[in-house]
């Protein structure tokens, strides 16, 4: 069961990051696009901080808690980021497409 969350969880991360990579470069162009490419990296991120910040345990001790929380945050962020900047980078590139094309088709008419 915890196969299938995992995989359901990593096909929610890859289209996520994938449609929001997508719509940056198909809206936003320019120095706009990279600084909002920036920050979308930094989403998931941000969530995590909240998600874990949110879920704490009274029985352990302030140094521990601390502890817990930042290696949680480390290790969970590295293993989102190894399939949210491929899908990120994948969905933007294919958004500047879109853009270019829709770009030219309305240049030529």
């Amino acid at each position: 069961m915890e196969a299938l969350a995992a995989i359901f969880y990593l096909v929610v991360i890859v289209a996520a990051g994938f449609g929001g990579g997508f719509l940056l470069a198909r809206k936003l162009a320019g120095a706009a696009a990279v600084i909002g490419w920036i920050v979308w990296l930094c989403a998931p991120v941000a969530f995590l901080a909240v998600a874990f910040g949110l879920d704490t345990d009274p029985t352990l001790s302030a140094e521990q808690a601390n502890y817990n929380y930042w290696m949680a945050l480390v290790l969970t962020s590295i293993g989102v980021m190894v399939a949210w900047i491929p899908a990120s980078l994948f969905g933007a590139t294919r958004g500047w497409r879109a853009r270019s094309a829709a770009a030219a088709e309305k240049g030529e008419r």
